[in-house]
């Protein structure tokens, strides 16, 4: 017997088939006789007919059982493809189900793409039989690629229930890398095996093909028919969407000591972006933005501040940006915290929210490495490189400064409570630091110690600076160059150029304000290879400002110093003093020293964010992910391996004492949410460049095409219907023996067909039942 689609439904009707029987032996209980006149006349013609009787009840219970198994068959529908498998070899099927960002795209029906892919996919599967060797594989293609079933297996119905269990990502597709994980498989394969079929289901939007990027070839079959590729026809349809592509703060570090408005620390800029039909239209977005922080893992945050503004798009725009002022007079103290950005609900909800980890403070706290004094200088020329730092950190002292700084003594460093509260420490003396003070400093810059901010400066009147060693071994950087200062034959200049992300906000003013600053004196270290560590240079390529690279190799016997966050260390090769450079007194002291602090506190923070399906790195001490809010997923176990979420949203980064160490963001991926439309002719150009060279275009086919090579298992004959029309041939047999059952059930009536004793013997009695009434009314008559 063939397997059918539905087992249980076959059961069920076969049960059914007991139900004429029951009915015919109920219509059989024998009653009480009751002996009259012309019974025997009855008896002995039923006696002549009874063999007769006997047959036509036999037949019409036959033919009411034959209806109902008839009917059980068609509703329970066995598989064709077993019927026929005797006569085809086993067959491997591995299908690739997009279930990417677009995958999740809202149909005018409630469906998705996802769920007609689905269906798609347990129909081929149907046409597979486990008994006669075929196999299926699946691959999931949201990014990062789940080969769910590879290599492929014989359990058909593991493999539906994976398909029917898939969920939509908010990655992108990601071809490239499923062919490659089939690859190998492929490759491994027998040459006297049947090629391997390429189910492909996707509805082939922009956001789901990268069409600049070429697939990875599948390998060759030598002396052997090459592997096949099924491809679901593209979406003819085309669909408008809007996406968040980014949220950028000014600053990562937002700032609530100064009125709203008053500065640029509660600017944030919103990106967007669209495609599909309404690029062509003139219409408006509304973008809501909110400044949230988590207060506990348990819930969703509660809302610090928010604000709200509105895109205008003219026609044939496809980008747009709209600058919104977070109300942050009042804000507190409130550590790592998101803005959360959100738009109206289009064709695709998950991208229209973007989530960015920043910092949220009332003011910055900043430790000034300095040895205490009796008295402050009073004039310029008494200035020490610690009081031209205080003057630049707050030119204004007082509560309402953004930027507050406390006095630290050299001494005091290696004190468990001296960094307490402390966002950024500035040491313009770092030859007064000893030992301790040194792994204090590397313990606070590092992700364990809160990713502090830590700034040095060159030490005035020194020749030889020793010190640059215990900043190599303690921090794990390194600085190549001379550890001894020089003077140049004629003062140094700056030069006016620099792509340092920490000075972004100083790039339109830097080339006035470097003009008059001059260098007599500094540390000639050597250009980092890297240009974006150094963030100023001298006029002969030496750096004034650069941020040390980390260290090759860390010697294997001495203890692993903590790793120290990109950013999280500066440092200045010419002292602050006016023998060294006028610098400090030039206009460019004030912002530079600001801008330093505050975007290097918002940068040393480990706050993290992503796209979805692309690793990111968690700190080195973090255990755990925990989602925002709980019920949001489960919880993560952080590994050596960078972790790539498939989902958007927001996670705790907590450490193995479960103590918050920052946020962790993933969003929508930006590249997945192109709704725009491709034509066969792309599609299939993307995907020949799979096939090795030489494969006949025949191998490659759409699934609604009536190609010769629709067949997965012999790309020279046609491959059956896995909707097998058994069913529709059940039913039209049922049909056709449910009217032969009327036939007979008329043709078999005692009404028309009575011999002519019966029909005498039955008219008798009728005759003696009328005869019998009419002479009642009289006999009574009498008797009264």
């Amino acid at each position: 017997m063939p397997p059918f689609l539905h087992p249980t439904l076959l059961f069920v009707g076969l049960g059914c088939v007991a139900i004429p029987i029951i009915i015919h032996l109920l219509t059989r209980q024998r009653r009480q006789p009751i002996p009259w006149a012309a019974m025997r006349f009855i008896i002995e013609a039923y006696k002549r007919q009874r063999r007769r009787l006997t047959l036509e009840q036999l037949l019409l219970l036959a033919a009411r059982c034959l209806l109902v198994a008839l009917v059980a068959f068609a509703i329970a529908r066995p598989l064709l493809s077993s019927v026929t498998a005797a006569s085809r070899a086993a067959r491997v099927v591995y299908i690739l189900l997009d279930n990417a960002l677009p995958s999740s795209l809202s149909n005018p029906d409630g469906t998705t793409p996802l769920d007609s892919h689905k269906q798609a996919a347990i129909d081929l599967l149907a046409t597979l039989d486990p008994a006669r060797g075929d196999r299926a594989g699946l691959v999931l293609l949201g990014a990062p690629v789940d080969p769910a079933v590879v290599p492929a297996s014989a359990d058909i119905p593991a493999v539906r229930r994976l398909i029917e269990q898939a969920t939509p990502t908010d990655s992108a597709a990601d071809l490239d890398v499923a062919f490659s994980r089939l690859a190998p498989e492929l490759a491994a394969a027998p040459a006297d095996t049947p090629p391997v079929t390429i189910s492909l289901h996707s509805e082939f939007l922009a956001g789901s093909i990268d069409t600049q990027r070429k697939l990875a070839a599948l390998p060759a079959r030598a002396d052997a028919p090459p592997h096949t590729i099924l491809i679901s026809p593209p979406r003819d349809t085309p669909v408008s969407n809007v996406t968040i592509t980014g949220v950028e703060p000014l600053r990562p570090l937002i700032l609530g000591n100064s009125p709203a408005g008053s500065q640029a620390d509660d600017q944030v800029r919103v990106h967007l972006r669209r495609t599909g039909p309404a690029t062509s239209q003139a219409s408006t977005s509304l973008v809501k933005l909110r400044l949230s922080v988590p207060s506990s893992p348990r819930d969703a945050g509660a809302d610090l501040a928010s604000a709200d503004a509105i895109a205008k798009w003219s026609p044939g725009d496809r980008e747009a940006s709209v600058i919104i002022s977070i109300p942050t007079a009042s804000l507190v103290d409130a550590g790592p915290s998101a803005l959360i950005a959100t738009i109206d609900r289009d064709a695709i909800a998950s991208d229209n929210t973007f989530r960015r980890p920043v910092l949220a403070r009332r003011a910055i706290q900043v430790a000034l490495v300095t040895p205490p004094r009796l008295s402050l200088a009073v004039t310029i020329d008494r200035f020490e490189p610690a009081d031209w730092l205080r003057l630049a950190l707050s030119p204004q002292p007082g509560d309402s400064s953004p930027i507050r700084v406390v006095d630290l003594d050299p001494r005091a460093i290696a004190e468990p409570s001296a960094l307490a509260g402390i966002d950024a420490v500035i040491a313009p003396r770092p030859d007064l630091l000893d030992d301790r003070a040194w792994t204090r400093l590397a313990e606070f810059a590092s992700s364990t110690g809160g990713g502090g901010l830590v700034i040095f400066g060159t030490p005035p009147g020194a020749r030889a600076h020793p010190w640059l060693d215990q900043l190599e071994s303690k921090f794990s950087l390194r600085v190549p160059g001379d550890r001894e200062a020089s003077r140049p034959a004629e003062p140094l200049s700056l030069r006016p150029d620099t792509s340092a992300a920490l000075l972004a906000l100083l790039s339109p003013e830097l080339a006035e304000l470097v003009k008059p600053v001059r260098v007599m004196e500094r540390l000639r270290l050597d250009a980092p290879t890297d240009p974006s560590l150094s963030l100023l240079t001298l006029s002969d390529n030496s750096p004034l400002l650069l941020i040390p690279a980390p260290a090759e190799s860390v010697n294997a016997a001495a203890p692993s110093p903590r790793p120290v966050s990109r950013a999280a260390v500066l440092l200045f090769t010419a002292p602050f003093d006016l023998a060294a450079t006028d610098l400090p007194a030039r206009p460019l002291m004030l912002p530079l020293i600001q801008e330093l602090v505050r975007q290097g506190v918002g940068g040393a923070s480990a706050s993290l964010a992503s796209s979805a399906g692309a690793p990111i790195a968690a700190p080195p001490d973090a255990a755990v992910l925990a989602p925002i809010p709980s019920d949001a997923g489960p919880q993560i176990s952080v590994s050596s391996a960078p972790f790539a979420p498939r989902r958007a949203g927001l996670w705790r980064v907590q450490d193995s004492r479960g103590s918050a160490l920052s946020l962790l963001a993933a969003n929508a991926d930006p590249r997945a949410a192109n709704t725009s439309t491709t034509t066969r002719e792309q599609v299939r150009a993307y995907l020949a460049a799979a096939l090795p060279a030489g494969t006949p275009d025949t191998q490659l086919a759409f699934t609604d095409s009536p190609a010769p090579s629709s067949n997965p298992t012999n790309p020279s004959q046609p491959a059956p219907d896995p909707r097998s029309p058994l069913p529709a041939w059940l039913l039209a047999a049922a049909a056709l023996v449910g009217v032969i059952e009327l036939a007979l059930a008329r043709v078999f009536s005692h009404a028309r067909r009575l011999s002519p004793g019966l029909s005498a013997s039955i008219a008798a009695r009728n005759t003696s039942r009328v005869g019998a009434r009419a002479a009642a009314p009289t006999t009574e008559h009498q008797a009264a």
